[in-house]
């Protein structure tokens, strides 16, 4: 993509008020794209490419979503089928029905399934921090060159786990099994690990899923 078209692009970056966000926000604006910051009191999505960042509470999270029906804003921006999303870590959860970090949470329902804590031998280390590795599903091979052989930046303690497998574009094995580490479904993607936090293997990702 010419980088006049990628100045046209807009892409918003939702603030949930959990985490950090300009790591996210130093790496879109150095790859090239016109990127800001968008607050849940936002009246109108002019955006072509909304990304949901998020380390932290699920119910936090979903609380700043919800408190200013920004959930419904977000879900009429979705539902279309014309605009993406991008859900990073957090984001990626909040994709879902619900989740049982600490509570049961209801999520934004963008994606049939639920996310759990991990549930592993004994003698696995909770939150899974660290690189690791990718395994495709089919439905990611137009990702291939930027997932294949590639190690990326993780840092959760719950898991998704999609009601359709079909929807996972990655697993990834930690403890003694895989679990899902990103989804696609048409134009709603996630990603468990952070693309932003994994060199340049998380950069030429991002450059992929941003076109």
């Amino acid at each position: 993509m010419s980088d006049k078209k990628i100045s046209k692009i807009k892409i918003g970056i939702i603030n949930l008020k959990t985490n950090n966000l300009y790591s996210i926000y130093n790496a879109i604006k150095n790859i090239g794209y016109n990127v800001s910051i968008v607050e849940t009191n936002t009246k109108y999505l002019n955006y072509d490419f909304l990304i949901l960042p998020g380390v932290g509470s699920y119910a936090k999270g979903m609380k700043n979503i919800t408190e200013n029906n920004f959930n419904k804003r977000l879900i009429d921006f979705i539902l279309p089928g014309e605009k993406k999303i991008l859900g990073i870590c957090l984001g990626m959860q909040l994709l879902f029905e619900n989740s049982n970090e600490f509570k049961m949470t209801k999520g934004l329902g963008l994606i049939k399934g639920k996310v759990k804590k991990f549930k592993f031998i004994q003698k696995t280390i909770i939150p899974h921090i660290g690189w690791n590795s990718v395994v495709l599903n089919n439905k990611m091979n137009y990702f291939k060159s930027s997932l294949i052989n590639k190690k990326f930046y993780f840092v959760h303690s719950y898991v998704c786990e999609p009601a359709d497998i079909n929807y996972c574009g990655t697993k990834t094995f930690y403890g003694n099994k895989y679990f899902c580490s990103s989804i696609i479904q048409k134009n709603i993607i996630g990603t468990q690990f952070h693309p932003e936090k994994s060199g340049k293997a998380g950069i030429n990702l991002l450059k992929s899923l941003l076109k």
